[in-house]
């Protein structure tokens, strides 16, 4: 029986110490780096696409690619350009055919980074019949002319 009980001493003891020499041992400090985090690259992308319309108040386009219609916001940042040369944001219209450039950051923030407009490969022509004189009333009240082709009057159905 004492020796039961004196090798249950032992075992106690010897696993006492192991326990404390567990808790009391000095900890590794991890060391400070300095390496910078690995920086991810933004990816860039550009597509053709259609304008559909022009917000001038909120420098907004809604722009049809691929099939489907997206609105873009307009930044100061964004390059504006036509033949090569840069144009304001006023001189965007509904209907030109334009290359845009995206870049998408790795927070998956996209900014728009280019627009160019794209040559047509046929002239735009307005509405009405380009032979017809038209005298147009004046401008006041109104800043943009009229529709030439709603200047004799409004549209009449023949099924009226």
């Amino acid at each position: 029986m004492k020796r039961i009980l004196f090798s249950l001493a032992i075992a106690c003891f010897a696993l006492g110490t192991a326990i404390g020499a567990e808790t009391n041992a000095p900890t590794a400090v991890p060391a400070e780096t300095n390496a910078p985090a690995a920086i991810v690259p933004p990816v860039y992308a550009q597509t053709d696409a259609t304008i559909v319309a022009v917000d001038r108040n909120d420098k907004t386009l809604v722009i049809q690619t691929h099939g489907e219609c997206h609105t873009i916001k307009v930044s100061a940042q964004t390059k504006l350009t036509k033949d090569g040369k840069q144009i304001r944001f006023d001189e965007l219209l509904a209907g030109q055919k334009v290359l845009i450039g995206l870049m998408e950051q790795p927070v998956g923030e996209v900014q728009l980074t280019f627009i160019a407009i794209l040559a047509s490969a046929k002239p735009l022509k307005s509405a009405g019949n380009p032979s017809q004189n038209v005298t147009l009333p004046p401008q006041a009240p109104f800043p943009n002319p009229p529709n030439p082709a709603n200047v004799g009057g409004p549209p009449i159905s023949p099924h009226k």
